[in-house]
C-alpha cells in the first residue's frame, strides 16, 4: 500500500537489493512522482549495471544510503559511484522521440529468475525487458509498440507507445552478463538443433520409405501388363 497523502516514502528494508521482487519494486517507482529514502542503507557489493541504472533514476529525498560497516566495503561503495556517474540520467518522455527506432514485435520470452523477459532485437543488438511491466497495459496490448530510445550518453531504454501516445518507459534488464544466463542459452539451442535434425533424419526416412513402396507398385504393375 502506497500513501496518498504524500510524495515522499521511507522504506525500512536492509536488504532490498538482496531480493529480485525489492528489485523490480525499486524499479516500479521510476517515473511515479514518488522520492524515496532507504533509510537501513544498501549493500553496495550487490550492485550491478542493471541496480546502478535503477538507483540513478529514481527521485531520492535527500541522498542515496549505503551501509558500512567495515572498511572494506568502502571500495565497493566507491565503484558504486562510478557506475551511477556513467548511467542515463536523461529519459525523453515525450509522446514522439525524433530518433526512436520500432522495435520488432516480441517473438518469445524466456525464464530468467523467476520473472519472464522479453528479447529485443535492436540495430546493435539484442536487449531484455520484464514482461511483467506490460501488464499494467493489458487492455491494450493489441495496440502496443515497442521503441528503441537513447540517452545522450548512447544508453538503451524501451519506449511502449499506443499510437502515437507514449504509455511508458522500461529500462533494460542486465542479463547478459550472466554467464550462467548465457550458458543455459546455449544449451538450449544446442538442443533444439539437435531436435530438429533428427525430425529432418526421420522425415527424410519416411520419405525415402514411400519412394521404394511407390517403386514396388509400379514394378507389380509393368509385371502384370507383360
Amino acid at each position: 500500500m502506497v500513501r496518498q497523502d504524500t510524495s515522499k516514502l521511507v522504506l525500512m528494508d536492509n536488504n532490498i537489493l538482496a531480493s529480485e521482487y525489492g528489485v523490480a519494486q525499486l524499479e516500479s517507482l521510476i517515473g511515479s512522482g514518488y522520492a524515496i529514502d532507504l533509510n537501513q542503507g544498501m549493500d553496495a557489493r550487490l550492485v550491478d549495471n542493471r541496480i546502478a541504472n535503477i538507483l540513478a533514476r529514481l527521485k531520492w529525498i535527500s541522498y542515496i544510503r549505503f551501509s558500512c560497516d567495515q572498511i572494506p566495503q568502502i571500495e565497493a561503495i566507491e565503484k558504486v559511484v562510478i557506475l551511477c556517474e556513467d548511467m542515463p540520467e536523461i529519459i525523453d518522455v515525450a509522446d514522439k522521440d525524433p530518433k526512436e527506432t520500432l522495435l520488432e514485435e516480441k517473438e518469445m520470452t524466456i525464464g530468467y529468475n523467476g520473472m519472464q523477459i522479453i528479447p529485443l532485437r535492436t540495430k546493435d543488438g539484442i536487449i531484455f525487458i520484464g514482461e511483467q511491466f506490460l501488464e499494467p497495459l493489458a487492455d491494450e496490448i493489441d495496440l502496443l509498440n515497442l521503441y528503441e530510445r537513447k540517452t545522450p550518453k548512447g544508453v538503451s531504454y524501451v519506449a511502449v507507445k499506443a499510437g502515437m501516445m507514449l504509455r511508458g518507459i522500461i529500462a533494460p534488464y542486465d542479463v547478459v552478463t550472466d554467464k550462467k544466463f548465457i550458458t543455459q542459452l546455449e544449451l538450449l539451442l544446442i538442443d533444439s538443433k539437435r531436435e530438429l535434425e533428427k525430425i529432418t533424419i526421420s522425415s527424410c526416412s519416411t520419405a525415402d520409405q514411400d519412394d521404394g513402396q511407390q517403386s514396388i507398385f509400379e514394378d507389380a504393375d509393368e509385371s502384370k501388363e507383360g
